[in-house]
């Protein structure tokens, strides 16, 4: 995390916590795929995001599983506040649900997740980062987790990163002005739709051109 500390070296102290906090989450899980120590696959996370400048979402980054690893949802709000507890929260893959309103719930975690990104682009980021480290270890993964994570990028996240990614200048401002503007430009305002027009942005030129190149 070296990086991180030549980044913000005046938060040295806040990512030194935000490691201890996710090494003590993660303390005794390991990839079962592989069988390293989980708290690397948070550090490569951590690793990718770190360019943006980002204090937040660096932490989130770091912290980005500990409330699937156990640790109350509360714990990360009152540890590190609510900015990071937002971008952590967004990937709590198990709580279909938002912590300051329990009333509002989703019925899926890609409705939970886009809702989170109408709030902040971020979360966005911070998702994208953790999927193409899992990905780098697709091999690994039995063929039903190979077919449902192949599905999932293709169908969610590559248009996802078409979509964000539209600025060459990859800043988050440009970032969340493309989402913005994608959104806008499809007038959608809530997740089932704008989930349903992400998928579609990929499978509408679906052929079977496309369907045969994946297999060649």
């Amino acid at each position: 995390m070296q990086d991180a500390y030549n980044a913000y070296p005046n938060d040295e102290t806040d990512i030194k916590r935000a490691l201890f906090f996710a090494e003590q989450a993660h303390v005794w899980q390991v990839r079962v795929y592989d069988n390293t120590p989980y708290i690397a696959h948070v550090l490569a996370v951590a690793k990718d995001v770190v360019h943006y400048q980002d204090k937040a979402l660096l932490l989130a980054a770091i912290l980005h599983d500990v409330s699937n690893a156990g640790v109350p949802r509360k714990d990360v709000y009152i540890q590190f506040g609510e900015e990071v507890w937002f971008l952590v929260d967004a990937l709590t893959k198990e709580e279909l649900w938002y912590y300051m309103h329990p009333e509002l719930a989703f019925q899926d975690k890609i409705e939970k997740l886009l809702w989170w990104s109408f709030m902040d682009s971020r979360v966005l980021l911070l998702k994208i980062a953790d999927k193409e480290h899992n990905l780098k270890n697709l091999n690994l993964l039995d063929p039903s987790q190979q077919i449902r994570m192949t599905f999932e990028t293709q169908a969610l996240y590559l248009p996802l990163k078409r979509i964000l990614w539209a600025d060459t200048t990859s800043s988050i401002a440009a970032i969340t002005q493309a989402w913005k503007a994608f959104r806008q430009k499809h007038n959608v305002s809530d997740v089932s739709s704008l989930k349903y027009v992400v998928y579609n942005y990929t499978f509408q030129n679906f052929d079977e051109h496309q369907f045969q190149s994946m297999y060649t």
